[in-house]
């Protein structure tokens, strides 16, 4: 005689049916091929219409700044980002930093060379080599300046010394003037400059972090950004992040969706892109050369151990969503009724 109670007979029971019916469903699905499973018009239309259905929504400001507040919340709490992330996480992306990459050189001169960036550049040399003259003009009228810069340094100091004492002799205002002269000669002298060394920078930039020579120095670089990043303090981290203002970004980013997705084509373009997409043959296990769309589920999965793990993975989840239905009686009224 069991000592099954009822409740966990029909439990049992459910369990059982619940298994059978995800069994059926899984196995009308994986070996049929993906354009019939998934038709690309189906879901091209039901795409769209879920991105609209998601974008239109009048919560989603609200759940945008409920979400922002949480992580800004968490953020003050941690110490440093590091204790929010796995250690076994921080080793796999050193490890991965530290695996040989050389950019290639032309790319990275072509990306340093866009104005923007010769703009930088060439805005910061010419600024340091005006402000060097400035320090240059300042240490030869520094009566102490000769002290450390040896019997020449000395002796050009006080040439310069007496120079600049015999023009203010002379005419006071001519001193002045000269002086300003000299400074808009030497601004002008070092726009050229800089205009002409802003190529020889960036070369030299793009040949250093190209170089595989010194590959060990790129990788210190790689594995410093990344201990940077790893130890801000979590309250920097919700500074920058109020900063960039995530609602002025996102608002222009869902009114461009929406404007997108509100055109008449716009489901012509979704089918278009995945008709593209099932066309294509990515090199996928099964032999010959077949369409993407042409492929079954199983012949997409490729392995078998691999198969097989994704079969009892969706027969868990597909018999966790339908056993209440079943243990009901709902699933059963339902399949009588039609």
């Amino acid at each position: 005689m069991s000592s099954e109670t009822p409740a966990a007979a029909s439990f049992s029971a459910s369990t059982d049916v619940a298994l059978h019916l995800a069994d059926v469903l899984i196995a009308g699905c994986i070996d049929r091929p993906l354009a019939s499973l998934l038709p690309v018009e189906l879901v091209a239309r039901l795409a769209h219409d879920f991105a609209l259905a998601l974008l239109r929504d009048p919560q989603a400001d609200a759940r945008l700044v409920k979400l922002y507040t949480q992580l800004q919340a968490g953020l003050l709490r941690l110490p440093r980002l590091r204790a929010a992330v796995p250690p076994d996480l921080v080793l796999l992306a050193k490890e991965l930093l530290r695996l040989p990459h050389t950019p290639d050189r032309a790319l990275l001169v072509a990306l340093l060379s866009r104005p923007p960036f010769r703009r930088l550049n060439r805005e910061l040399m010419t600024g340091t080599l005006v402000d060097y003259s400035r320090r240059i003009r300042s240490t030869l009228s520094d009566p102490n300046a000769g002290r450390n810069l040896g019997m020449l340094g000395r002796l050009a100091t006080q040439a310069v010394q007496k120079g600049t004492a015999a023009v203010g002799a002379v005419a006071g205002g001519v001193a002045s003037v000269v002086t300003d002269e000299l400074e808009r000669q030497m601004q002008r002298r070092a726009g050229e400059f800089a205009e002409g060394a802003v190529d020889e920078l960036v070369g030299r930039l793009a040949t250093t972090l190209t170089d595989p020579t010194r590959a060990a120095e790129h990788v210190e670089l790689k594995l410093s950004l990344l201990d940077f990043a790893l130890d801000l303090p979590g309250e920097t981290v919700a500074a920058e992040l109020a900063r960039v203002q995530p609602a002025t970004v996102v608002v222009p980013l869902r009114a461009a969706l929406l404007r997108w997705l509100d055109r008449p084509q716009a489901t012509e373009d979704l089918v278009a892109a995945l008709r593209w997409l099932y066309v294509q043959d990515v090199g996928l296990p099964g032999g010959e050369a077949r369409a993407f769309g042409d492929r079954s589920v199983a012949e997409i999965v490729g392995s078998t151990e691999l198969l097989a793990a994704v079969q009892s993975a969706l027969r868990t989840l597909v018999a966790q969503l339908i056993r209440p239905s079943v243990a009901s009686g709902a699933l059963r009224q339902a399949l009588s009724s039609s």
